[in-house]
């Protein structure tokens, strides 16, 4: 009595847990992640199937897969760009359906950008499908190149917030890029952004179905998906995002399943009394700017809110 038994994680167990770790990742994927990445096993190949695992079984259902192709041309990170909107959900007349889907704070669609030469996703959430020049400035200062470096081209399709804003593509003639829209009904021809609408579709589905979350969870599962698509390796790259664009190898020892349980410390000057524990039990949403401060929901007052490790 009063005795407990410790036993080693195996190997498959370790796959397993690494693999919702890294929100449902081929097992080819999470096998060769080591090798890019510190803080995280050697994971040998199984020949178990993905579809196993019984949550992609159901949220990775999708049609047959379309013929890929790429006009990519870019050098160098920033060079060559696409920007898409995706929608979670649109106004209708349907008001309980739109309160059901929409985003904790009124989220109902966001901007993506793919960097065409290594890959990196950038994203923002918003309440509407007005003309992100807030978020595209912000990304221009940061990540833009100079006007001096030739070649630079960005690719939207036709639509209003987009293509035949005339704001958007003043922004980014300005900033010395070449606009080149897309034909109608021509996804294709956008495919480094129009293709990861999908696998952000399929990493929200599964993080919300493990986690057991509404769907008003859906923005924090959103910029989860980016982190975890920038720090590991694509079919047609020798690196993740991150290190082509950095020149590092991403730190993942801190990475937490979606949705897990989590202890934080609460605000305050002082521990209130030395025997008993005040920490707020919360749900894993992700982390902040950094993997140091993570996002999580208080149990307790059903509100959101940021603490360190």
């Amino acid at each position: 009595d009063g005795q407990y038994i410790i036993r080693e994680t195996t190997t498959d167990q370790l796959r397993i847990l690494w693999h919702q770790r890294l929100n449902h990742m081929h097992l080819r994927r999470c096998a060769t992640t080591h090798l890019h990445a510190n803080g995280i096993p050697r994971l040998p190949m199984t020949k178990l199937p993905v579809h196993t695992c019984p949550i992609c079984a159901k949220a990775k259902l999708v049609k047959a897969d379309r013929a890929k192709t790429t006009s990519r041309r870019a050098t160098q990170c920033g060079q060559g760009i696409s920007i898409d909107f995706g929608f979670m959900v649109q106004c209708s007349s349907n008001d309980e359906r739109y309160d059901h889907l929409k985003g904790l704070n009124g989220e109902s669609c966001y901007c993506l950008i793919a960097d065409h030469f290594s890959g990196q996703l950038y994203g923002g959430v918003f309440r509407s499908k007005a003309p992100p020049l807030e978020f595209l400035n912000k990304w221009l200062a940061t990540h833009g190149l100079d006007r001096s470096v030739p070649n630079k081209y960005v690719r939207f399709d036709p639509g209003g917030e987009l293509g035949r804003s005339p704001r958007v593509v003043s922004l980014f003639e300005k900033a010395g890029y070449s606009v080149e829209p897309t034909g109608v009904d021509a996804s294709h021809s956008n495919g480094p952004v129009e293709r990861a609408h999908r696998s952000i579709a399929e990493g929200i589905r599964t993080m919300l179905a493990g986690a057991n979350l509404p769907p008003k969870f859906w923005p924090y599962a959103f910029h989860h998906y980016l982190r975890l698509y920038n720090v590991t390796v694509h079919a047609d790259q020798d690196a993740s995002p991150y290190e082509i664009r950095t020149g590092r190898k991403p730190d993942l020892r801190h990475l937490r399943v979606f949705g897990c349980r989590l202890y934080a410390l609460p605000s305050r000057p002082r521990r209130p009394a030395k025997a008993l524990s005040d920490a707020c039990t919360g749900i894993f949403l992700g982390f902040a700017k950094t993997m140091k401060q993570a996002h999580y929901l208080d149990v307790a007052s059903d509100n959101v809110k940021t603490a360190r490790h």
